[in-house]
């Protein structure tokens, strides 16, 4: 009878459990509930999330977040990637806390401001309304530009650029898809899973690990240059050879050279922080010595560096987005614009004095041309002498975006809507609404298709990289683009490689 009766005792229990787990689960849904209705219900874009800042009462967004049709929202002048109520620019001007991480940079002995910025946009008779323009065009602008330009404008602007095309770009460009031995422990199916790893980006840093070492600024011996002449430098010492990366991100190309290439010093160049980043894992790594500085590129003096003193380095850098390569460029050639105005280029000014950083070459993936500026191009000659201006400039920076999007980022859709993508390579695209006030391409440019469009696209691009490839030959280095990774792998896959000319094998 006492078995019999437990049944219903043991039943009664399981059941008063699961009742008092689901209440559990109601109340924690509700109060999660609730704290998410507390929070300001402003959506960040560049975050993908909800302001995580408390709402005011009685409202439904925080202080910062409030909207209200008296105030206007404008860039912080500092830092634009957050917007402040203009009446409080003057204000926010002294508290911001981007103006301590600039005071700090100011601080620092390599930084020089506007170094390697360039020349101003006044030359070759700019017009006025172009240098009375904010130094930084926008994608958006430029669009505006070519949208208003008339059909017979648009359709000289082509002839001109295919005859510029076939005047300067007759060499076929060489595909170097490598994966070298050196790399084969990231590349294999037993590879260490403890390793950050996703195929698309260890195959583009292993093809271009790859070519460094086959165009000869990179072996497996302790990671020195394959030259000759740094032999004297090299010998036994690992030291004397250093890495920089420039637009470094979270690190990883750097993780897999070292790891491969047994490189000890490593210089890490990038202006904005990151989380995940590879610093941690290099720093554990025995012998290793890695510097992270955070800066901009253009506000970067090399010569300045103290890990890099008495260093023959090289620069690598895998998708430096837009304007980055041309200031990359200008950072590394240290003061050979005031040797190629002498008309003796060569490669003595970028050794710099006794003790000083020298480089060995340089090995850069391109990427984001539709972001690239006349004020920072590396060489406005060459499209000065090609016939176009600076408003032409800009027309073919931003066509090269046709190359990777065909009609769905700047024409109409099937459906008849325009869509934009944002200015990230396509790996990082996200589709957004179309802006009502968007200027809408015009009759000539909705006429061509999607693959002419490409085409046309990739040869924009191949202009910008040729007037790169040309001011590094003028300025007494060999260099050369290759296609160092399928296009179905990444389609910005062009990558820029140089070294001094007097020292090739």
């Amino acid at each position: 009878m006492a078995d019999s009766l437990a049944v219903p005792a043991t039943t009664s229990r399981s059941s008063e459990g699961c009742s008092m787990k689901g209440v559990v689960e109601k109340e924690a849904e509700k109060k999660g509930l609730q704290q998410q209705q507390q929070r300001c219900q402003s959506w960040l874009q560049s975050k993908r999330r909800l302001c995580a800042s408390p709402a005011m009462p009685g409202s439904q967004y925080c202080g910062n977040h409030k909207p209200s049709a008296a105030q206007t929202r404008v860039c912080c002048p500092i830092d634009p990637s957050h917007t402040i109520l203009q009446e409080e620019v003057a204000i926010h001007s002294r508290k911001c806390p981007a103006v301590k991480q600039l005071e700090c940079f100011e601080k620092q002995t390599y930084f020089a401001k506007g170094i390697n910025a360039g020349e101003t946009i006044k030359e070759f008779g700019a017009s006025e309304s172009v240098q009375s323009q904010n130094k930084f065009l926008s994608p958006g602008l430029k669009r505006a530009a070519v949208s208003a330009m008339s059909t017979a404008d648009f359709q000289d602007l082509l002839r001109r650029i295919e005859k510029a095309f076939e005047q300067s770009c007759r060499e076929v460009i060489e595909i170097s898809i490598l994966q070298p031995q050196a790399c084969s422990k990231w590349l294999s199916p037993d590879r260490d899973r403890k390793l950050p790893y996703q195929e698309k980006h260890a195959l583009q840093q292993a093809s271009l690990l790859g070519n460094l070492e086959s165009f000869g600024l990179l072996n497996t011996k302790n990671g020195e240059t394959a030259d000759d002449r740094n032999a004297s430098a090299n010998t036994g010492n690992k030291s004397n050879f250093a890495v920089v990366e420039l637009g470094a991100g979270r690190g990883y190309l750097s993780h897999m050279l070292c790891d491969c290439y047994n490189v000890q010093n490593v210089v890490m160049v990038e202006r904005r922080s990151y989380k995940f980043k590879a610093d941690r894992t290099l720093r554990q790594l025995k012998g290793i010595a890695l510097e992270r500085l955070r800066i901009d590129i253009e506000d970067l003096n090399l010569q300045e560096v103290q890990s890099l003193q008495g260093c023959n380095f090289i620069a690598v850098s895998k998708h430096l987005c837009g304007p980055a390569t041309d200031l990359s460029l200008r950072c590394c050639i240290h003061g050979a614009d005031s040797e190629l105005s002498n008309g003796t280029p060569n490669n003595e000014g970028c050794r710099g004095g006794p003790g000083n950083p020298v480089l060995d070459g340089l090995g850069i993936a391109t990427c984001c041309h539709h972001l690239c500026q006349w004020s920072s191009y590396i060489n406005k000659q060459f499209f000065h002498n090609l016939g176009f201006s600076i408003e032409d400039f800009h027309a073919i920076t931003w066509l090269t975006s046709w190359a990777l999007s065909g009609t769905e980022e700047h024409g109409l859709t099937e459906s008849g809507a325009l869509v934009e993508a944002s200015d990230l390579p396509v790996d990082h695209r996200h589709a957004v609404a179309y802006v009502s006030s968007k200027p809408r391409l015009s009759e000539a440019m909705n006429a061509i298709d999607a693959t002419a469009r490409a085409v046309l696209g990739r040869k924009c691009k191949r202009l910008i990289d040729t007037g790169r490839l040309q001011w590094l030959t003028e300025h007494g280095m060999q260099a050369k683009l290759v296609e160092y990774i399928a296009a179905s792998v990444s389609p910005e896959n062009r990558l820029l490689l140089a070294r001094w000319a007097n020292v090739m094998q």
